[in-house]
């Protein structure tokens, strides 16, 4: 009977051991695939924005990052374009993927770098000037 009674534990502790961690792994599923007000996973809404900017060569090739948060609504356009026009465009197109969504810009913006020719003629007249003072 002392036998039957320690099987019967051991039986009734495994199957909960196995239970329990059933439970845990469909909470870690659930919380992957939440869903924001929009219907969408951060994944699907960072995949439309991403797709939307992608349209815009200029954009594309300038690599900006895109952090959502769908259960907010929201949206993080971060990263460095060449002109303003670029950085308006980039919201208006964030905007146009998921209509309604809050957009925050932190995207910069810099000027190209001198072309090095250009570099080159403002170091050559440079030592032009120092030669007609030396005369």
């Amino acid at each position: 009977m002392g036998k039957t009674l320690c099987i019967c534990a051991i039986l009734l502790l495994g199957s909960l051991a196995i239970s329990g961690c059933s439970l845990s792994q469909s909470a870690t599923t659930e919380a992957s695939t939440s869903t924001g007000s929009s219907g969408m996973t951060n994944s699907e809404l960072q995949a439309r924005v991403r797709t939307q900017l992608d349209t815009d060569l200029a954009i594309r090739s300038a690599h900006l990052l895109v952090d959502t948060d769908a259960e907010k609504h929201e949206l993080v356009l971060s990263g460095t374009v060449k002109s303003e026009e670029l950085r308006d465009k980039a919201v208006q197109l964030a905007q146009n993927a998921v209509p309604g969504i809050s957009v925050k810009n932190l995207i910069n913006v810099r000027s190209p770098e001198p072309a090095p020719s250009e570099a080159k003629a403002g170091k050559n007249s440079l030592p032009e000037k120092q030669h007609k003072h030396a005369k």
